[in-house]
């Protein structure tokens, strides 16, 4: 039989759907295989093998990017197919749209790959979602998504925004509209972007371009333009603007030429829902329009949308309604105003509040009826709860208009539509329409659906509500029943409780802490305790001593600790459990219920308040009172569904199914668990079984009550009663659906063992050594040292151990010779070779620099060259290298300076000396006084603080003021700053009063001021004036803005020009155009001239600034900069993971787990990756 078309045509998007779905739910995962990456899904199966240089997961969870010889393509996981053929680079502008390029040269290219736009462009970019602008040195080309031409620019670029282009013709700008009509020619040396608004700039003049009017308004060079904007959501350019000509400053909107007269002083705008229509804020409101026009000529203190046309307003404290074509509807004289909508009738209601009380409003603002009340609240389609000023309450329906007598003290809706009406004769049930279906009598009526129960004399009715019939189901009797292993131990600690007042002091004598009475100025609780944690509500506070180490096992579970753990009530000033325990977890912030779900307090009562584990181990549970029930049972049996086999003390759920799990670390295990172990008053596995049979274990009888069918196991009743999901008598306590929950979430946590080693990676990640190391150094001389265990050996930058683990001690090469020594603690020098260049004699001995290296062969310190001469004899208590040809070193009464020979530069008596800077300078200190030391050793000048400026210049600090200095010591100028003046490409960064200025060396200030700045670079700086952050030129043009919502911290360009800026906790690496290329958590350090190091999704990353690529290093706890073409890396320890119940333990062998999806976790080992299933069985092996 042949299907109508419309039947097809579902039956195969239903078949596309479900391929579509079953390629979504399969997950992928990517794998490394002889140092080639591949895709493999959960089960270990190969997608796709590895033969591939990488594998990038892109944004969009249909594609990979693969890389092969240098060449990128695009991989559809959905379809399993390659979308795109291989180019030098690939990217997804969005589905079945691809950018390719070879080279310089881009092209566009779709699902079937097939090129819709040639490889001829520098550039392409998607605008808009529906237009690709590609640029090339023809000019500037716009497409469709298909590659069909829509129009062609005669420029060097075109930039999209706002439904137009900013074209750059040679080095001017200026802008074209979505069909290349020219609106601004481009003859504007720069332009600045402020959300809808565009600023072109001119030596001599300014344009400000208001792209949602495409209106524009000029300016002479002393004119400023300043737009308003809303920023309640997304921000808004609005209409308007403050001019600014010398003194003068005026108020525009972009529809008017004249400046209009309305106060703007320190004035904010919001646009309204009304289109056309704003709130213009300062002292008083004002509604104005697009043309600025002040709708409502009187002082208001608030104006606020209402609807259609109509805005509440306040005056003098009073709100009224103004109607934009009828004006006032309501004059401003009501207290309050408030507009409800019915959902379910949709009519629209106005409560107005005045000294008489509310009053019900139709929406033409009529009266409804001529009483006022106290309070009135709505309920979508059923009607009016309100409370007249007689004080009893009433029902109103849909229409306002009275069901019932005002007779009830309360009244509150059921989900059924019913009414529970509360009177001091007891609680009443209404039907919809207000009439009494049960007289006042009962002592409680709640409700689920339309089931109904009622409590009267302890005898429980249930009813249901049906065809508007209410029906008698069943009638029950209470009863109690507790089921509960254990035995109770009553502790008598506690005394009597006293009324003092109390608080927490620590003895200075011995360090303890004791509960010190402030009335009575005496200890209550003498000072015993080494650790205090009062709780939150400040009525207990966990106590602890250190004792003897406790070692306790618990199933397959092993803790062991040596603080002892006891519970005080500061607030009686009593003991409330001795510090017996190992363990102890509260739970007294969380809410206990009744059985009708109200919140109920247990402070001061025998109801249990936390988990304990004695230091015998045993589980326990502590009540307020100090009554401690100890279990004789102790763990959770696997879950069956939602439910399980249990068996318990309050929350303590431990397994006894696996012996491989071991805890060593309690703490560490519970903050892991604690999610886990909730309190719970009871725990059924089956709440109805075998007709009446109810297997409920609880802590106490009095915390449960529920009820029995008289009717048998097949009566109605039954059915109804548990009918629900879950029935109602149970409800606030099914805790088999809430450990299920948690016991998925939390199904597995991780064991950390600390285990810091080192290993040392090539320039794309891969270890070239075991990460085995305790010690490693950076590569000097092509060798690095690192010591293994308790010995000292030297590798080569493959990780070959060149020079064998055989020294005690030792030092990195320098200048082909390394300090070592073996077993008689004597120090030599060894070659690369690992020979003994110079014999080990030395006492102590220090690297090689500048032909010379410091030496101890008995008491004093003298140096030697590389032939073992002693060129300075032995003299010096301590010596330190040579630097610039002057060595700095220790006597009795300080530091000196000597030459290659020996001979002082500086005598021996200041209390520091640093070490040479980039010119050969040195700086001094004694006591308070610094002295800048030349590579001869001259001083050539002194001061309280003496700062390097930059470009062989200093700043020393003269009275309030800083002289700028060169390296001989000649004065160049004189600044008035309250910190040290930096000095770069002829600017003197200056900070005075607050504020940053740039000036010329002379004196001459050229730009500023600023809230923040940094030195030139290459004629860029970073700067900040209140919440804007730019990046200007030397003309201090803003060129570029890299936050307009507050000032941020930002070092200078440096010479590749990137900045390292910081802002809202996260590093940013930025180029001279302000494009960001990388993000970091901590601040980048440089590695190379163009090369940084950061840390980002909790990858070691490297950036490189030629390329303007990012790359992982892989997964370290610390990276240091790279030597010979080798990082040093570090990881802190091992991960291994176990499930909460102990069933399934991987120990820790890995540097890192990841969890990859709900079931499982990728494992790392350096730069191997591996897949493991939350069970512990492998998916695929470590590999790289």
């Amino acid at each position: 039989m042949k299907l109508p078309m419309k039947f097809r045509i579902l039956f195969f998007a239903a078949i596309l759907m479900s391929c579509f779905a079953s390629a979504q739910n399969q997950r992928f995962m990517p794998v490394k295989q002889g140092g080639k990456a591949g895709l493999i899904d959960t089960t270990g199966a190969i997608v796709l093998n590895p033969e591939f240089d990488a594998i990038k997961f892109l944004d969009s969870r249909i594609y990979i990017s693969v890389e092969k010889d240098g060449k990128q393509a695009i991989y559809n996981m959905v379809s399993r197919s390659f979308s795109t053929d291989y180019y030098f680079y690939t990217e997804v502008l969005e589905p079945s749209l691809f950018k390719v390029g070879n080279g310089e040269l881009w092209g566009l290219a779709d699902e079937k790959k097939q090129l819709l736009i040639p490889l001829s462009y520098n550039t392409i970019e998607l605008v808009g979602g529906r237009r690709i602008v590609c640029t090339n040195g023809a000019g500037v080309d716009v497409f469709d998504r298909s590659g069909s031409l829509i129009v062609h620019f005669d420029v060097n670029t075109a930039l999209y925004v706002n439904g137009n282009y900013i074209i750059q013709s040679n080095e001017s700008y200026g802008l074209a509209s979505e069909d290349g009509q020219i609106l601004i020619q481009p003859k504007w040396e720069s332009y600045l972007l402020n959300y809808e608004v565009i600023y072109f700039n001119n030596p001599d003049s300014v344009l400000c371009y208001y792209s949602p009017a495409k209106i524009h308004i000029t300016g002479n060079k002393k004119t400023s333009i300043q737009f308003f904007f809303d920023f309640d959501n997304t921000p808004v350019a609005l209409p308007f603007y403050i001019k600014t000509e010398g003194k003068l400053n005026e108020f525009f909107s972009v529809f008017r030429n004249e400046p209009r007269s309305i106060d703007f002083e320190n004035s904010y705008i919001r646009s309204t829902p009304l289109s056309g229509y704003y709130i213009l804020k300062n002292d008083y409101c004002f509604l104005i329009d697009s043309l600025g026009t002040n709708l409502i000529p009187r002082a208001l203190e608030r104006i606020d949308y209402l609807r259609d046309r109509q805005f509440t307003v306040i005056e003098n404290g009073h709100k009224g309604i103004y109607d934009l074509d009828k004006g006032f509807v309501l004059n401003p004289d009501f207290i309050d105003l408030s507009l409800m909508t019915d959902s379910v009738t949709k009519r629209t209601w106005i409560f107005a509040l005045t000294d008489d009380g509310w009053s019900l409003l139709n929406p033409d603002y009529s009266r409804v009826n001529g009483l006022y009340f106290r309070s009135l609240r709505l309920h979508d389609g059923a009607g009016f709860i309100a409370f007249p000023n007689s004080g009893l309450g009433m029902l109103l329906d849909t229409t306002g208009k009275p069901m019932c007598q005002p007779k009830y003290a309360s009244i509150s809706l059921l989900a059924s539509g019913l009414w529970v009406a509360k009177t001091n004769m007891g609680d009443a049930l209404l039907a919809p329409n207000g009439k009494e279906l049960l007289p006042p009598e009962f002592e409680a009526i709640t409700g689920r659906k339309n089931i109904v129960r009622t409590i009267k004399d302890s005898v429980t009715e249930m009813y249901e509500w049906k065809n508007n019939q209410l029906n008698q189901l069943a009638v029950y009797n209470n009863y109690r029943r507790l089921n509960v292993s254990g035995r109770n131990d009553a502790f008598t600690t506690a005394g009597k409780p006293s009324r003092g007042v109390y608080k927490w002091q620590k003895d200075s004598v011995d360090g303890t802490f004791g509960l010190w009475d402030v009335v009575s100025e005496s200890y209550k609780i003498p000072p015993t305790y080494h650790f205090v944690r009062p709780d939150r509500r400040k009525e207990l506070t966990l106590v602890g001593i250190w004792g003897d180490t406790t070692r306790f096992t618990i199933g397959p579970l092993s803790f062991y600790g040596s603080m002892h753990f006891g519970i005080v009530d500061q607030t009686k000033g009593r003991i409330v459990a001795p510090t017996s325990f190992a363990f102890i977890y509260f739970h007294q912030f969380l809410p206990h219920y009744d059985e009708n779900k109200t919140p109920t307090q247990y402070y001061g009562s025998d109801r249990n308040l936390a988990l304990a584990i004695s230091d015998s181990g045993q589980w326990c549970s502590i009540s307020y009172t100090g009554l401690i029930i100890k279990s004789d049972i102790q763990y959770i049996d696997r879950f069956r569904g939602t439910k399980a086999k249990a068996w318990k003390i309050d929350s303590a759920y431990v397994s006894v199914k696996s012996q491989d799990a071991m805890i060593t670390n309690v703490n560490r295990f519970y903050s892991q668990v604690r999610g886990f172990l909730r309190p719970a008053d009871f725990y059924t596995d089956s709440v109805v079984k075998n007709g009446e049979k109810l297997n409920i274990y609880a802590a106490k009888a009095d915390s449960l009550l529920f009820y029995k069918s008289p009717g048998g196991p097949n009566s109605k009743a039954i059915k109804a009663s548990v009918s629900f999901s879950p029935p109602v008598f149970v409800f606030p306590y099914v805790y088999g659906q809430y450990l299920s929950g948690i016991y998925q979430q939390f199904y597995n946590f991780s064991i950390f063992k600390p285990d810091k080693k080192y290993s040392y990676i090539d320039e794309n990640g891969v270890m070239i050594t075991p990460l085995d190391y305790v010690r490693a150094y950076d590569f000097s001389d092509n060798r690095a040292l690192v010591k293994r265990k308790d010995k000292y050996g030297f590798i080569d930058p493959e990780g070959n151990m060149v020079i064998e683990e055989k020294f005690k001690k030792a030092l990195p090469f320098s200048e082909g010779l390394a300090v070592a020594s073996i077993k008689s603690g004597k120090m030599g020098y060894i070659d690369t070779d690992g020979n003994w260049a110079i014999d080990p004699v030395f006492r102590e001995a220090n690297p090689f620099s500048e032909g010379m290296a410091a030496v101890k062969p008995q008491n004093l310190y003298g140096f030697i060259d590389a032939s073992a001469q002693m060129v300075v004899k032995p003299q010096f208590l301590r010596a330190f290298e040579f630097q610039s040809g002057t060595a700095v070193v220790y006597m009795e009464k300080g530091y000196g300076l000597i030459d290659a020979k020996g001979k002082y530069l500086l005598k021996p008596v200041f209390d520091k000396i640093l070490p040479a800077d980039e010119m050969g300078m040195r700086l001094a200190t004694k006591k308070s006084r610094k002295s800048l030391v030349a590579p001869d050793g001259i001083i050539v000048a002194k001061a309280r603080n003496i700062v390097y400026a930059g470009e062989g210049y200093y700043s020393v600090k003269k009275g309030s003021k800083q002289l700028l200095i060169n390296s001989s010591g000649k004065k160049n100028g004189v600044f008035v700053s309250q910190i040290p003046v930096e000095y770069a490409e002829n600017k003197v960064l200056v900070y005075s009063k607050g504020k940053y200025s740039y000036f010329n060396i002379e004196g001459e200030k050229l730009l500023g001021p600023f809230s923040r700045a940094t030195v030139f670079c290459d004629g860029r700086a970073i700067v900040s004036n209140r919440q804007k952050t730019m990046i200007i030129n030397e003309k201090g043009s803003e060129l570029h803005y890299l936050s307009t919502f507050g000032a941020v911290r930002a070092e200078p360009f440096d010479s590749v020009g990137i900045a390292i800026v910081y802002r809202g906790g996260y590093y940013m690496l930025v180029d001279t155009a302000g494009v960001v290329f990388a993000y970091s958590d901590n601040k980048p350090v440089k590695n190379t001239d163009s090369e940084y190091l950061y840390f980002n999704n909790n990858q070691q990353m490297i950036f490189d600034a030629k390329t303007k690529r990012s790359k992982s290093l892989g997964f370290w706890n610390s990276i240091d900069v790279s030597s010979y073409g080798r990082f040093r890396v570090m990881s802190e320890g091992l991960y291994g993971f176990a499930d909460l119940c102990g069933k399934y333990f991987v120990k820790p062998q890995y540097t890192r787990i990841v969890k990859w999806s709900s079931d499982i976790y990728q494992i790392h080992y350096g730069d191997q990756v591996g897949y493991i299933h939350k069970n512990g069985k492998i998916i695929w092996a470590l590999s790289r």
